[in-house]
């Protein structure tokens, strides 16, 4: 069973700047490195909207990442 993934890139003001959808987890790095080379930070969803993943500086408007353990 594969998951599709979001990823969505955002400028330094939390601004979002593009979405992508349908990226297979072996895609992510790459695809997340590049919108946070573009944009200043990127970050992953899986299916269900959980955090996958992120690259860049997050931008403090987003606030601050809760993580929950599995």
């Amino acid at each position: 069973m594969s998951f599709v993934y979001t990823v969505k890139g955002f400028n330094s003001k939390g601004q979002l700047m593009t979405t992508e959808h349908g990226y297979a987890q072996n895609q992510l790095d790459d695809v997340m490195w590049s919108m946070s080379e573009e944009f200043g930070y990127a970050e992953a969803l899986d299916e269900w909207g959980r955090h996958s993943g992120e690259y860049g500086d997050r931008p403090s408007r987003l606030g601050e990442r809760q993580y929950q353990m599995q």
